[in-house]
């Protein structure tokens, strides 16, 4: 039974190493504690229920926190760098009519105001938000300008 176990162990881990989505890494560590049980004696009926519960368990405990910490499905890209960056108003932001420009490190983004509906040609804005290529940017008070 130590082969079947061990088996399964790594197949789990391959699979977790391919997909890298973390979703069978929870039957590893069960299978990991079946093997164990296994060398330590425990009969097979309790195995399975180690393996099952410790399954369950790690998937509904652990799960959670690990995603949290590796950031699974949170997309990087080049663009986050602008978070918090100032920036100038070049095409007056409207949210109503869905318009506006602001340059940003020499570049030219769409806008649009996360707070102002409508934020005046030549102000300074700064970014707070990307999403897709357009940038969601806040006015620039004279409380920040101090």
């Amino acid at each position: 039974m130590e082969l079947v176990w061990l088996g399964l162990f790594v197949f789990f881990l391959l699979v977790e190493g391919l997909t890298a989505a973390i979703t069978s890494l929870w039957f590893a560590i069960g299978a990991l504690a079946a093997l164990v049980g296994t060398l330590l004696g425990v009969p097979l009926p309790w195995q399975i229920i180690v393996f099952l519960i410790l399954s369950a368990a790690s998937l509904l405990l652990l799960r959670p926190f690990a995603m949290k910490v590796l950031k699974v499905g949170e997309e990087r890209t080049n663009a986050d760098v602008l978070l918090d960056t100032e920036g100038v108003v070049l095409i007056d932001i409207n949210n109503t009519t869905g318009q506006g420009e602001v340059q940003v490190r020499g570049q030219i983004w769409s806008a649009r105001g996360l707070l102002e509906e409508h934020i005046p040609k030549g102000s300074r804005v700064i970014v707070r938000q990307i999403q897709g290529v357009r940038l969601y940017v806040e006015q620039v008070t004279e409380k920040e300008e101090a």
